[in-house]
């Protein structure tokens, strides 16, 4: 049950409807001052609710009861008509925080034949040194853009170390991983559709075509 005051509760839709329509560089101070006086709040602006403490979000991500549905998402989070053909939306849909099982368990999987944790610990010393590089640049410039220059260096333009060859062939191991469990990732996806078709129709006797 929540004790959030009146005054604190209108408080957190001020904070909630600035970081949707004019976020600051720093959002964390709001996020605390969210946590601190309503962390469970019914955001009246998207029609939502905010978890800003990590116990209610990992119930709530571990309750089946709660399902991840993109459209419903992004509707309520976006300000007038959504352009679903944005490379950005696109690329959005396929992010695993979005699936539900049985569909995410056998994405997940497919993930989990790269990323071994053998894998993923002798990663470690070639990210540091990465990291290092960029970080020393930016000293020396006195100046640092997190997402473009650490973010998005490390992760989207295939300067993913690998440990054994190098830098940029991070996404070498994850086309060839993908390319050896297509099959699997199809039948995991078709598993994932006829379950869902299940679980709308629960008369439904025989899979979907």
């Amino acid at each position: 049950m929540s004790t959030a005051t009146a005054a604190n509760i209108e408080e957190a839709e001020e904070i909630v409807t600035r970081l949707l329509t004019d976020p600051p560089q720093d959002p964390y101070p709001l996020y605390a001052r969210l946590r601190a006086i309503d962390p469970i709040h019914r955001a009246a602006i998207g029609d939502f609710w905010t978890l800003t403490r990590y116990g209610d979000i990992h119930t709530a991500l571990k309750d089946r009861r709660f399902v991840r549905d993109y459209d419903d998402f992004r509707r309520r989070n976006s300000r007038g008509r959504v352009d679903y053909n944005r490379p950005f939306i696109r690329s959005q849909r396929l992010w695993f925080v979005f699936y539900n099982p049985p569909e995410y368990i056998g994405k997940r999987a497919l993930y989990g034949k790269a990323f071994t944790p053998t894998y993923v610990d002798e990663l470690r010393p070639a990210i540091e040194r990465f990291a290092s590089q960029i970080l020393d640049a930016a000293e020396a410039r006195g100046r640092l853009d997190v997402v473009h220059e650490l973010g998005y260096q490390l992760t989207l333009t295939g300067h993913l170390p690998h440990p054994r060859s190098g830098v940029g062939q991070g996404r070498g191991a994850l086309r060839r991983v993908g390319a050896r469990h297509r099959a699997h990732l199809r039948s995991a996806c078709h598993r994932g559709d006829a379950a869902q078709g299940r679980r709308r129709d629960p008369e439904t006797r025989r899979l979907p075509p």
